[in-house]
């Protein structure tokens, strides 16, 4: 996987831990090793903004300890199955984890600047450590911009998707400084096809064919950087 710092502004320590993680995934490590486990790590509470989870999946259940809803729709549960796939990355991949279910995507996972801001404020309130959005808006606004500066200002690491249109041009919240913006990268370690890059991506993990949870206690494969988003979500939270 590709690691560059950019012009944009991302703490040290946070750069620090996206290297560690991103590393790990270039080795093809895992942090819940026998080595990694040889201490009880603490534990890492991870706010999920995205369609919603399905709590009660095998792989996430005792894992979401809250919920919350900012859509019109009437459950705060995923129907859609992209939340449900993201959060089973995240949860399987950091065994240290606790997960805030924060929906902020509708069932059709259409979202906007302003839910996203009310997500992230939410997240920080109730305790997140890091923030995940798997999820992409293509204008600019203010209550997000505001809502990225305060949690990022605070210690809160914020992990987003770049987006998935091959092309350099700008995703919100990802190209927000202070945010770790990641791109999928593919069998080859290289970035995909479909994955946006650019100077405005801070680094790259596996995104193409991941398995992981959806809902009904099922199982699926998904390609896309918000899965790769998650994978570095996971590979932090397993660091700290």
């Amino acid at each position: 996987m590709t690691g560059t710092q950019t012009g944009r502004a991302i703490s040290k320590a946070a750069w620090r831990l996206a290297l560690t993680a991103v590393l790990a995934l270039t080795l093809g490590l895992t942090f819940s090793t026998a080595a990694a486990q040889a201490a009880t790590p603490a534990i890492i509470r991870i706010a999920v903004l995205d369609t919603g989870i399905d709590a009660a999946h095998p792989a996430l259940a005792g894992r979401v300890v809250a919920s919350v809803n900012f859509t019109g729709s009437g459950t705060e549960t995923d129907v859609l199955g992209h939340g449900t796939h993201v959060a089973g990355i995240i949860a399987t991949n950091a065994r240290n984890v606790e997960i805030l279910n924060v929906k902020v995507a509708d069932d059709g996972g259409v979202t906007d600047g302003e839910t996203l801001a009310r997500g992230i404020v939410w997240a920080v309130e109730n305790g997140a450590r890091i923030i995940n959005i798997s999820l992409t808006v293509r204008e600019p606004a203010v209550d997000l911009e505001r809502a990225v500066a305060e949690a990022t200002a605070n210690g809160i690491m914020i992990i987003a998707a770049a987006g998935n249109e091959g092309a350099a041009a700008p995703s919100y919240p990802a190209v927000y400084p202070g945010v770790i913006s990641v791109g999928a990268a593919d069998y080859h370690g290289r970035i995909a096809a479909w994955s946006n890059g650019g100077a405005a991506v801070s680094t790259t993990a596996p995104g193409v064919n991941i398995l992981s949870a959806i809902p009904g206690g099922r199982w699926g494969v998904k390609s896309g950087t918000s899965q790769a988003a998650a994978r570095v979500t996971a590979s932090i939270a397993a660091t700290l």
